[in-house]
């Protein structure tokens, strides 16, 4: 769908007024009132023009159309709103095809039955491309709906409601089962409809097994069960009729013929489709067998069965209780249904527990209204009588062996048949699941999964999971997902496919955003397989037509650091790095956690934005694992594991551990991430370190310029959305840019440097903009590491002395030693022997040269000795890749005397004389 409405159109006005909200006063641009989710009383704006709502209560952002979906509770109901309004128009080949084409009939003939078959089923058309159809409950009444589309897939059930079983309907009522009457269930609203075609009674079930709740709905009934024929099928046809034994008056099960599959078998529209396929499925039925467990007599005798006993228990005052007590089988547990007027209470409880039966009276009191104490005396002869008098009509078969119930853990793996199984290369093993309307992702050994097929086990068998199934369960599925199942890669926030980026907005509804080199959109499907970590919060809706200067009212720096900021930002919205560290250093009260914050909630908002530092490397790489921006807080000090474990995450790293419980078995952390740090001084001091940050000096903030941060963020989060969506146009102004940029020059973190060259127009910064500031960057890092180091300061004092030094690092550091005295020996960082020296001076060559010196080693010599001196400016511009000054003498110079690796770079000097004694020519090419 596309938007087609004039920019000027009162949306939100006409939005108010059809969804019927309670907006009734005007604040500027918006209007005010009730809030749509928190019902807030005057939280809630929506504006005029535009229709985006926004709640200053629960902090809640919608576009126009989630306000109506929200509203509305129905996703198709509000796509038919916005196409009434004008806002949503079809698109596609097809569309004005589809746009006039009844919607029944379309779907219809897609599905290969009657329109007349799904109308009978209730379907009716509630947009021009889409139908629904009525579910029903356990009492027989509307319980929920099914959407289906015209552009095919499986349709869905209401969002937020209980699915339900599917009727036919006669005279424009529900046609439910009568006693004495054979129906035939199978899956879906499609199938029934199609033997409705062949003239038989059927209802299509929510599943492939029909829950206990459902049971009552046969109570006297012949069923007849036709699975799909598969694996599924199967064992949830057998599990229906253990359901049904003691409710209908009998079951069978027919078997289509087609080839049995583990998954995904033909169901009786593929049967019918095939020639001849009526005649075939009309003689699967009448070869129906026994479901394992029936006796043959039972069934075929009326009189042997059912099934369900039942008695009026009057009450002092209004209706009575009608008590109804289903046989138990070979089950502890049986049904018990209570019903008084429109109260029902029903539950499985064993009913010669007395704690049972007082948690079911418990909870009939409290629907009712009824003192407890009055309610036991009532009820409780009754179901104990009851139970005796079913289970005498219905004797418990003989346990065999063979006829076993499953156990849970294989009840519960078989509910995953329509679950995506897949794992990683890694090997960590995942499930894409279908959640209303929308697909979510999940590690199968994570807490939320083991919840939800707890629950999802629950909802099909009316029963807890134990422990040890929920276990066992989680093992099967983890074993298929990686045997079984495909590989995938998972991420985190930002992937890459085919050339676009996906950002994931960690809304409720797994929305992602596309960003192509031609722009952006918001899509409700994507291509790559996101997942999401405790603490992930979802980003706002991006809005067009923003601009990034909205941002700059809220941070605290000066035009330079503005742009380095911005740069970070776009970088952090890449889904490949190298990615800059931000480094924002400032006294305190000049605004670096309120600016960590606000920067990270544009890119990876999180439960916690800001962070200490990290124990140990382990900590900080499941730190980067389960986000996607990393942000530390007011560091003191930046210890050298951790500055070489950042230096890592930067440009690409890794951790590898031991899993916890093997001896064997590794843990490997892989992550390339953006990474924000604040803090008083300095801490980044380590050049590798330094070379691969954009440090940003805050200045301090004048009391009358200083705002309360409720109403900064207040003010921020009303324009978040535009900023975001800023930011992700000048990402697709970069995947656009990127491939002809060109530099004079690569600095270090080249990759980055381009990247943000690439967004400079979105930005609406000239040519070169981003260079001249990430340039003074660099020279103001370089000063940073000098300062820093230890050797450094006295280093230079002596270059500066002797304008060049030759020799090794041990006479190096005896020179450096004697020049700082006993005092400075004793500093922690202070190098202990030549080779720590040789560390350092390693370290700061690239600072050195940048300051005007250029450090060479001999590597081929014992003595390992150094030549540092100083380097004209072109030479200092072209680096280490260019040869050295003294590497230029080629043979005119004659080497020095005693050390035949070297040559004398002075020439014409007191020294010449010795010079020419010495043993070997310089060679260049060593160096």
């Amino acid at each position: 769908m596309t938007n087609s409405v004039n920019p000027n159109s009162q949306i939100g006005v006409e939005l108010a007024n059809r969804l019927g909200l309670q907006l009734d006063r005007s604040e500027g641009h918006d209007l005010a009132g009730r809030c749509i989710a928190c019902d807030s009383s005057d939280a809630f704006r929506l504006h005029q023009q535009t229709g985006v709502g926004h709640c200053f209560s629960c902090q809640g952002k919608w576009s126009p159309f989630q306000v109506a979906e929200t509203v509305i509770r129905d996703r198709e109901r509000a796509k038919a709103l916005f196409v009434e309004m004008g806002v949503f128009q079809p698109t596609g080949r097809n569309a004005s095809a589809n746009h006039t084409a009844d919607p029944i009939e379309a779907i219809a003939r897609q599905k290969g039955i009657t329109p007349e078959s799904l109308r009978v089923f209730g379907a009716q058309a509630v947009s021009a491309s889409a139908i629904r159809l009525p579910a029903y409950g356990p009492d027989g009444k509307p319980c929920t709906t099914f959407t289906m589309t015209v552009q095919g897939g499986k349709g869905l059930f209401a969002k937020g409601s209980k699915a339900g079983l599917f009727f036919p309907h006669l005279d424009g009522k529900v046609r439910l089962p009568a006693p004495g009457e054979v129906w035939h269930l199978v899956e879906g609203p499609k199938d029934p409809a199609a033997l409705h075609g062949l003239g038989l009674l059927a209802c299509g079930l929510n599943t492939c097994r029909l829950a206990a709740k459902f049971a009552r709905l046969f109570v006297g009934v012949k069923v007849v069960l036709i699975p799909d024929r598969d694996r599924a099928g199967e064992e949830g046809s057998e599990f229906s009729a253990r359901i049904l034994r003691g409710v209908a008056e009998a079951a069978r099960i027919a078997v289509l013929p087609a080839e049995f599959k583990e998954s995904k078998g033909a169901d009786v529209r593929d049967v019918l489709h095939t020639p001849g396929g009526p005649d075939q499925v009309l003689q699967a039925i009448a070869d129906a067998r026994l479901p394992d467990g029936w006796n043959k007599s039972a069934s075929d005798n009326p009189g042997a069965a059912p099934s369900i006993a039942s008695a009026e228990v009057p009450l002092r005052e209004g209706a009575p209780i009608r008590l109804e007590v289903s046989s138990a089988g070979r089950e502890p547990r049986r049904l018990v249904v209570a019903i008084r007027g429109e109260i029902e209470h029903r539950d499985r409880i064993n009913t010669d527990s007395s704690h049972s039966r007082d948690r079911f009276i418990k909870k009939l009191a409290a629907k009712l209204g009824i003192e407890r104490d009055t309610l036991v005396q009532l009820i409780e002869p009754h179901l104990t009588k009851l139970a005796d008098e079913i289970d005498e009509r219905n004797p418990a078969p003989a346990r065999q062996a063979e006829h076993e119930a499953q156990s849970q853990a294989t009840q519960a793996t078989s509910m995953a048949d329509e679950w995506d199984l897949w794992h990683t290369p890694a090997k960590d093993a995942y499930a894409t699941i279908q959640i209303g309307d929308h697909k979510e992702t999940w590690l199968i050994r994570s807490q939320m999964f083991k919840r939800f097929v707890a629950k999802q086990y629950f909802d099909a068998y009316q029963a807890a999971m134990n422990s040890d199934a929920l276990a066992s369960t989680v093992n099967l599925l983890e074993a298929k997902a990686l045997f079984e199942g495909q590989e995938h890669r998972v991420y985190v926030r930002l992937a890459e496919h085919e050339g676009n980026i996906f950002l994931d907005l960690c809304n409720p509804t797994w929305q992602v955003v596309k960003i192509t080199p031609q722009g952006w959109d918001v899509v409700d499907d994507s291509p790559v397989r996101f997942r999401r970590s405790r603490g992930m919060l979802a980003l706002p809706m991006p809005e067009r037509g923003g601009h990034i200067d909205l941002l700059l009212s809220f941070l605290n720096v000066d035009d330079n650091s503005w742009r380095l900021v911005i740069a970070w930002l776009v970088a952090a919205l890449r889904p490949r790095g190298p990615y800059p560290i931000l480094a924002l250093f400032a006294e305190q009260g000049s605004g670096k956690s309120t600016i960590g914050r606000l920067l990270r909630e544009l890119v990876d908002p999180n439960a916690a934005l800001l962070r200490a530092e990290p124990k140990d490397g382990r900590d900080l790489m499941i730190a980067a694992n389960n986000s996607w921006c990393l942000a530390f807080e007011n560091l003191s000090y930046v210890p050298q594991w951790l500055s070489d474990a950042m230096c890592r995450l930067s440009t690409g790293g890794g951790f590898a551990t031991r899993e916890l419980y093997t001896d064997q078995d590794e843990i490997i952390f892989e992550s390339q991430r953006p990474v924000l740090l604040t803090g008083i001084e300095e801490v980044a001091t380590r050049s590798d370190l330094l070379d691969r940050c954009l440090i940003v000096g805050l200045p301090a903030i004048p009391d009358y310029r200083r705002r309360a941060e409720a109403e900064l963020f207040e003010a921020f989060h009303k324009v978040r959305p535009q900023i975001l969506g800023a930011l992700i146009d000048a990402v697709a102004v970069a995947l656009h840019r990127l491939p002809s940029i060109e530099l004079p020059g690569l600095p270090r973190m080249a990759d980055f440097a381009l990247w943000a060259t690439a967004a400079e127009t979105a930005l609406g910064w000239p040519a070169g903009t981003f260079m001249a500031a990430y340039q003074l960057n660099r020279e103001s890092a370089n000063e940073v590491a000098l300062e820093a180091s230890v050797v450094a300061g006295p280093l230079l004092d002596i270059l500066e002395a002797q304008g060049e030094w030759v020799g090794s690092s041990g006479e190096l550091l005896k020179l450096l030693e004697e020049r700082v005295g006993d005092q400075a020996r004793r500093l922690a960082g202070w190098p202990k022997n030549p080779r720590s020296l040789t560390g350092h001076l390693k370290r700061l060559a690239p600072n050195m040269r940048e300051a005007g010196w250029e450090l060479k080693q001999d590597r081929s010599s014992k003595k390992r000795s150094w030549l540092i001196r100083r380097v004209t400016n072109d030479a200092t511009a072209r680096g280490s890749s260019q040869p050295s000054s003294f590497a230029s003498h080629d043979g005119e110079c004659n080497p020095m005397q005693n050390d035949a690796d070297w040559c004398d770079p002075n020439q014409h000097d007191a020294n010449d004389t010795n010079d020419a004694n010495a043993g070997q020519p310089w060679n260049p090419e060593r160096y």
